[in-house]
């Protein structure tokens, strides 16, 4: 009795470990916000100093695309101060920006600080972010030595039976996974359910990282399918309440998955035809943007006719560079509708399509106004 955990666990939280990947991230930000002031100003004077061009249409492009690495590295840097990993008896989850992952308790199988091993595994075909001090993506990593010291044992059915007043849950086995073929020299049956284990826990495995620490400080948590590869603060007291919490039998259990929470979460995400549409009302109104930069400095016309009236006679001109007050009032419908299309497809994502498909249909209709007023 005096080996089993406490009546009264709750849901523990973890924060990340504190590392250089704070300060990589605030300068990464700062010098990408300097960067965007610094073309920003770049972009106005050479307006102001004459029409626009093909020049300050690439600034303008720079610009727009130093603004989303504002946003990325702003996301990124409020995700890294948010890393949490938290557990109960039913579930390890791990939290970061708008992500969950969440792993049954009845799936680990094993807890590797990779201090201890003679050999750290090293992470290959990397994809994700990666800075000094802080990784969050998918990789392989092999372990190359025994890890059954590290294999927890499965929940005690019994403390759940204590704690919960009732009859415990029962936890399902895990499916075996896959191996290659083992020569047996004895065709035992202890044997090959052995060796089956072994090789559970000694071969190449996808792992998910979370982590802010170097290889050598990485906690691995093994389940039969993934790994995941995590930095806890204080190691010692984790993996101690992990313990604690994996030893009673799950009252639920919930599927391992990831979780989106929030903007992360919007059906646009997963939205290909969304994306694609909004991506098209994008690129035509840049190609008009294009156009007049074009157009604009090769044209010997101080003023153009803008309206027409019905007989066909000009009754309204402006200076040509007013022009570009059109593909600019083109470009606000792209954001109305794109701010009103992702609250409608929270609800109908086929009304949000008629949307967005609506704002690009809106850029043909401008680029035919502009190339009227430019060749007339």
């Amino acid at each position: 009795m005096a080996n089993r955990p406490a009546k009264t666990l709750s849901i523990s939280s973890w924060p990340a470990a504190p590392s250089v990947g704070a300060a990589f991230g605030v300068l990464a930000l700062l010098l990408s916000v300097a960067a965007t002031v610094v073309v920003a100003m770049l972009l106005y004077n050479r307006i102001q100093d004459g029409p626009a061009d093909l020049a300050s249409f690439a600034l303008g492009v720079l610009l727009f695309l130093l603004l989303a690495a504002d946003v990325a590295f702003g996301y990124w840097l409020i995700a890294y101060f948010r890393l949490r990993y938290s557990a109960d008896r039913n579930a390890f989850t791990i939290n970061w920006g708008g992500l969950s992952q969440v792993v049954p308790m009845a799936n680990v199988i094993a807890l590797v600080p990779a201090a201890q091993l003679d050999v750290p595994p090293k992470l290959r075909r990397w994809s994700g972010l990666r800075w000094p001090g802080y990784r969050i993506g998918q990789a392989e990593a092999e372990f190359t030595q025994s890890l059954d010291d590290f294999r927890l044992d499965k929940p005690e059915e019994a403390v759940s039976r204590e704690l919960t007043g009732g009859l415990a849950i029962p936890t399902l086995p895990a499916p075996e996974p896959e191996s290659s073929p083992l020569l047996l020299t004895d065709g035992s049956a202890l044997q090959d359910e052995a060796a089956t284990q072994h090789s559970a826990l000694s071969t190449q495995r996808s792992v998910l990282v979370y982590a802010t620490a170097p290889n050598r400080r990485l906690l691995y948590v093994l389940t039969d399918t993934l790994v995941y590869a995590i930095s806890p603060a204080n190691e010692e007291q984790f993996i101690a309440d992990f313990r604690a919490r994996h030893a009673l039998a799950p009252t639920e259990a919930p599927a391992q998955t990831t979780l989106r929470h929030g903007f992360i979460g919007h059906p646009l995400w997963s939205d290909r035809l969304g994306q694609a549409l909004i991506a098209l009302a994008v690129l035509i109104n840049a190609a008009l943007f294009a156009y007049l930069c074009i157009e604009i400095p090769a044209s010997d016309k101080p003023f153009l006719t803008f309206h027409w009236d019905a007989i066909g006679l000009a009754d309204r001109a402006a200076p040509i560079a007013d022009t570009f007050h059109l593909p600019a009032f083109a470009l606000a419908v792209v954001a109305a509708n794109l701010a009103i299309g992702l609250y409608i497809q929270l609800r109908d994502s086929t009304a949000a399509h008629f949307l967005y498909a609506g704002a690009a249909a809106v850029q043909v209709v401008f680029w035919a106004a502009v190339f009227n007023i430019i060749n007339r």
